[in-house]
């Protein structure tokens, strides 16, 4: 209504601007508009090619204009102002437009085109609304009803849902002409999703014909006053031949009912003053309301409350209070279903009603508690959505519906123990759809029944599906003899719930077949159960925990290598190293394969990533043979060595291992050394060893050259081995993994003194300035630590190195100095 008021105002001021336009024209001349037009003009007139590019800039802008229009959803204004400049331009007397300059005709006729093709664009726009909003409103009528998810309101118009003899049973209980003496409440009680709602679908379609049927939901209302309104709102409407008397005395009794709500004390001042009496009390309407709906040709009202138990306490009493008392009228039978336990807890705590089940049985004269759906009722629920969504045939649907009954055809578990309603049995066909769909895009390499199984704990679940996702060995236990290649997991448990059984039936200790490899149990496919969902550049958490328990060290480094290969899988990969977690695992082949793993993806990462991946990563040893896994994890890197790849990270891994605390420092927590720091030394001794066999033994400049391959490379095995206070800091002290065996490797070169003045030249103080002097000495003294720990290890590298003389006896006093 609104927009006709608006539309009446714009129609009214353009016509009065219509019928002033000579007086607007003339002022319109005088101001900078009128001016500009004629500039323009002039322009079009004078200037052949200004002519051409207005009109082509005229056409774009309304061309713009027009998609605009065409695309939204109409405008009932713009058609209104389109119209009055259409007219105007016809009639107009007093502009005179320039000529166009390819056509014989003026700048006006084109105007007046160009409006005419945006109001009739305007006027489709419009058209197309009404007619779309007026098919989705019709009838109440749904454009594709046999697809995709469906929902409770058109549930009982897809399905027969099995109410029909129940209903007809039940309203034979209530003859009509009872109901002309006294009102009915009748409450049906079920859980979420046991089916009030088509209950109640079922009830309407069968007493729409004798009755009139009013559905009231109170749930949509804010307050008890609009409770109040509009049921009576809705009761009135359903009056027979609209009776006027009916319909005024409905609205009178709802004031009365109002005005006592809002403030008792105001009802009771408004009976005793003579000026204010209310010439029909509540009584007399509520008689007068009774003779008129239960004459003895009249139909009786059945009022229909679904949802009663999505109602908050003070919303709840008022609907109970209004069948109860405020609207019990003869001839009204009142149909309400809600959850009882619900109502009762509310009832308890809102209004502190103890004995609420009582109060519930003096509302509603009959209850009426929905049975248990049948087994094979739910699986045909479940079996019929899923061949409407998946579209599948005849052949597929039984094989599908058998491999469901074999699954849950062990120890007494049922499908309603895990589907117990209608709701979730359409809930679950259609998630299952979904991943089913998924999975079969993702591979072909999974047995179906274990896939039901799996989807059965996603639903029903979800913290089980979680665990088994997240950790698996929380919950089962490895298989220790077994006749395929594959490690087979199983559940054991001494409980007997439908989760436990449905945990043993997926992971059973039954003998193995030509198909175990497929199974789920079986740790070769565990990951195709959960990992479906994920883009093929992301290493799902399942695939990556299951190579973490792999018995085979071969194993990992060939599934590492088939990540590594894919390429862009780096980045997932990394997040994997990153953020995984060994808490509740005591095994220790899990901290093995994850520096197998790590070894074999070190070369795709740099010295940050490293120190990223290792750093406050905390090892727990729970339970574990540390000497056996030190002796598994030097293996490991000896074979990585032995490659003579990526020494350098390997190198910074290594160092990164070990962790240096100042010696009064207690943390609550340290992170443990996976090696010691001896084994440490050894294991990048052995590295240098690699380096120089492939590379040649580099000449002594190439250790103290900044930058330098040979410098870079010894660098990387630099790491804090303790701290010492400066001022109120703790302070670094360096050390280097292959100090020891740099000695080794250069004890027997006897090099001249012209290669140590080459070797020595990095560690001389460039600068004559004094202030400059400390802070020079400071940075030699940290780039030979690096390399040489100390002073003493350097000089004895020295004295093995080169041939002694006076001069490097005095290089070396000049370096221990600054040292010092």
């Amino acid at each position: 209504m609104s927009k006709l008021y608006y539309s009446l105002f714009a129609t009214l001021f353009l016509s009065g601007l219509y019928a002033l336009r000579s007086d607007i024209e003339t002022y319109v001349s005088e101001i900078w508009v009128g001016k500009s037009f004629g500039y323009v003009y002039k322009a079009c007139t004078t200037n052949g090619w200004f002519n051409f590019l207005f009109t082509l800039t005229l056409i774009c802008l309304f061309a713009t204009i027009g998609k605009n229009v065409y695309h939204s959803k109409g405008n009932t204004l713009r058609c209104i102002s389109c119209s009055f400049s259409i007219v105007y331009l016809l009639t107009n007397n007093h502009w005179i437009f320039p000529k166009l300059f390819f056509i014989d005709t003026d700048y006006g006729s084109l105007l007046i085109i160009l409006l005419i093709a945006i109001l009739i664009l305007d006027i489709t726009a419009l058209a197309r609304e009404y007619l779309s909003l007026g098919n989705s409103n019709a009838n109440g009528t749904y454009a594709d009803d046999k697809k995709g998810y469906c929902m409770d309101g058109v549930y009982s118009e897809l399905r027969e849902t099995g109410w029909d003899n129940y209903v007809s049973n039940l309203l034979a209980l209530m003859p009509k002409s009872r109901l002309k003496k006294e009102s009915l409440a009748i409450g049906i009680s079920g859980n979420w999703g046991s089916g009030k709602t088509s209950f109640l679908k079922s009830m309407q379609k069968q007493m729409d014909a004798d009755y009139r049927v009013v559905s009231f939901n109170p749930w949509t209302c804010t307050d008890k006053e609009q409770i109040i309104s509009q049921f009576f709102a809705l009761m009135s409407n359903q009056t027979e031949d609209n009776n006027g008397s009916l319909q005024e005395a409905i609205q009178k009794y709802r004031d009365i009912v109002l005005d006592a709500d809002i403030h008792p004390s105001l009802t009771f001042l408004a009976k005793i003053l003579p000026l204010n009496k209310r010439e029909e009390t509540l009584e007399s309407l509520k008689d007068k309301i009774e003779e008129a709906i239960a004459t003895d040709d009249s139909k009786p009202f059945a009022i229909f409350i679904d949802d009663l138990d999505r109602l908050e306490g003070n919303e709840l009493f008022e609907v109970l209070r209004l069948i109860r008392i405020t609207a019990n009228f003869r001839n009204v039978v009142f149909i309400v279903a809600y959850d009882r336990d619900y109502i009762c807890n509310v009832l308890n705590e809102s209004k502190n009603i103890k004995r609420a089940e009582e109060y519930i049985q003096k509302i509603f004269h009959l209850e009426v508690s929905l049975p248990k759906f049948e087994d094979e009722t739910l699986l045909d629920v479940f079996m019929e959505e899923i061949v409407r969504i998946a579209s599948l045939d005849e052949s597929k649907a039984t094989r599908l519906r058998q491999l469901v009954m074999q699954l849950l055809n062990v120890d007494g578990l049922s499908f309603t123990d895990l589907i117990p309603n209608f709701r979730q049995a359409r809930r679950f066909a259609n998630i299952f759809s979904l991943n089913f769909k998924s999975i079969l895009a993702h591979t072909k390499e999974f047995v179906v029944r274990d896939f039901i199984g799996i989807e059965f704990l996603h639903f029903v679940f979800p913290d089980i599906h979680r665990t088994l996702m997240y950790k698996p060995m929380t919950l089962l236990k490895q298989r220790t003899e077994t006749l395929s290649k594959s490690r087979l997991f199983v559940y054991e448990s001494d409980d007997n719930t439908p989760c436990d059984k449905l945990l043993k039936r997926l992971f059973s200790n039954d003998r193995e077949t030509e198909r175990t490899s497929r199974e789920i149990r079986s740790s070769l496919s565990y990951a195709n159960y959960f990992c479906y969902r994920l883009p093929k550049n992301v290493i799902g958490t399942t695939e990556f925990e299951m190579l973490m328990i792999e018995d085979d060290v071969d194993v990992v480094r060939k599934c590492t290598q088939a990540w590594i290969q894919k390429g862009d899988s780096l980045k997932s990969l990394y997040e994997h190293f990153r953020s995984y977690s060994m808490h509740e695992y005591k095994e220790l082949k899990v901290m093995r394969n994850y520096i197998c793993a790590l070894l074999e993806f070190i070369p795709m990462l740099n010295e940050k990533g490293i120190q990223e991946i290792i750093s406050k990563r905390y090892w727990i040893r729970t339970g574990v043979d540390i000497d056996d896994l030190q002796k598994q994890l030097i293996s490991l890197f000896e074979y990585s060595i032995s490659k003579g790849k990526s020494l350098n990270n390997i190198n910074c891994l290594l160092s990164d291992l070990y962790n240096g605390y100042p010696e009064d420092y207690e943390p609550d927590e340290i992170a443990l050394d996976l090696l010691e720091e001896v084994q440490l030394i050894e294991l990048a001794g052995k590295s240098l060893a690699k380096y120089i066999e492939i590379n040649g033994r580099p000449l002594p400049s190439q250790i103290s050259k900044k930058d330098s391959s040979f410098n870079r490379f010894l660098k990387s095995g630099c790491y804090v081995q303790s701290y010492y206070m400066e001022g109120d800091e703790y302070v670094g002290s360096n050390s280097n993994l292959m100090c020891n065996e740099l000695i080794k490797q250069y004890e027997d070169m006897k090099a001249d003194y012209a290669t140590f003045c080459d070797f020595i030249q990095p560690y001389l103080i460039k600068t004559d300035v004094p202030a400059e002097e400390e802070y020079e000495a400071k940075s030699i003294a940290t780039n030979i630590c690096s390399i040489f720990h100390s002073y003493s290890i350097f000089e004895k590298f020295v004295r093995g190195t080169f041939r002694p003389n006076e001069e490097i006896e005095q290089k070396l006093k000049y370096i221990r100095n600054i040292m010092s």
